[in-house]
């Protein structure tokens, strides 16, 4: 599964985007799935990857 971040550090109008991406992270990691994030490449956009339960390698 692969999921585009950048939507995690936009403005607070995006709220539908970040509960998706929660969606997904949490559905990869029931599954045990892989997950392939995209767009981590601010210090906030790591912090809230990591926050809703991603894992960086």
């Amino acid at each position: 599964m692969k999921i585009n971040c950048q939507q995690l550090v936009t403005s607070e109008d995006n709220r539908a985007e970040k509960a998706i991406v929660n969606a997904l992270i949490t559905l990869a990691r029931s599954m045990k799935s892989p997950l392939i994030a995209t767009n981590i490449d601010r210090d906030d956009t790591v912090n809230s990857y990591t926050a809703m339960g991603g894992s960086l390698v």
